[in-house]
């Protein structure tokens, strides 16, 4: 009795944080954005202003973009990308403008429990 009892679940969902890089299925295409799945709570979203086009062209998108967005991604395909920004919900804002993120192609992916992840600020140096 009034004694704090926490009880650490093996399997927690994962919770993003700015810059973390993630792996998601593209599971909608809505109007001028992307629901993905990215194994949080709740889907993430990567708006059309926020990939990179093709051709690493740089300019404003326009509504031609937004009819193709097909085009450049849809559903199922696997993506990585980075965390934008987290809402207050902390429903994701997702961003692929490097060519370091975009469509994945010819690999296989592994889907593992949040435990086996260890982030970058917990690594410790020997």
């Amino acid at each position: 009795v009034n004694k704090l009892l926490y009880v650490r679940p093996l399997k927690t969902r994962y919770v993003g944080a700015v810059g973390d890089v993630v792996v998601g299925r593209i599971v909608e295409v809505q109007t001028e954005r992307w629901a993905v799945d990215v194994g949080t709570a709740q889907l993430a979203y990567l708006h059309i202003g926020a990939i990179q086009l093709p051709g690493n062209v740089q300019r404003r998108r326009t509504d031609e973009d937004t009819l193709r967005m097909r085009e450049f991604f849809e559903e199922n395909d696997l993506i990585s990308a980075e965390v934008q920004k987290v809402g207050e919900t902390g429903e994701l804002a997702l961003q692929t403008r490097s060519n370091r993120y975009g469509k994945l192609q010819n690999g296989a992916l592994a889907n593992l429990p949040s435990v086996y992840v260890r982030l970058w600020g917990h690594l410790i140096g020997v």
